[in-house]
C-alpha cells in the first residue's frame, strides 16, 4: 500500500489513504495513530465505538472476529483496500494479490477517469 501511495503521489495523483481499526476495544486513537505511521506518513488512522466499527465493517462487507486463542490475542479479518471517491462513494476494491505497481496503476486509472456527479 505504501509503495502504491508513493507512486501515486509521485505522479501527482491526490489520494488519502485511510486505515480503520476493527478492534476498538483494544485500539484507542493514540495506538492507531502510532500504528499507521509504521506504514506511511500520510495514512490516516480511524477508530470509533464498537457499534461504529461494526457499522463501517457491515457497510463495506468486512469480515472480522476475535479468535478464541488463549495464548495470543488475534483478530481474524478480511484484507481488502477500498477506493472511495472524493464524494464518499465506493469505486472499487483491491485484494492483497495486487502488487504495488498494479495497485498504483489501477487506482491511478480510476483517478484519471473520475468525474464528479
Amino acid at each position: 500500500m505504501a509503495q502504491a501511495v508513493n507512486a501515486l503521489e509521485k505522479a501527482n495523483k491526490a489520494i488519502q489513504p485511510v486505515f480503520i481499526s476493527i478492534d476498538p476495544e483494544r485500539d484507542n486513537t493514540k495506538q492507531v495513530k502510532k500504528y499507521v505511521k509504521e506504514f506511511h506518513p500520510n495514512l490516516l488512522g480511524l477508530t470509533g465505538s464498537v457499534e461504529q466499527v461494526k457499522s463501517a465493517a457491515k457497510a463495506y462487507r468486512v469480515y472480522f472476529t476475535k479468535t478464541d486463542d488463549t495464548q495470543d490475542y488475534l483478530v481474524d479479518h478480511s484484507i481488502i483496500m477500498y477506493l472511495i471517491d472524493p464524494k464518499g462513494k465506493f469505486v472499487s476494491f483491491y485484494g492483497k494479490n495486487y502488487t504495488a505497481e498494479q495497485l498504483a496503476t489501477a487506482v491511478g486509472n480510476q483517478i484519471d477517469n473520475w468525474k464528479p456527479s
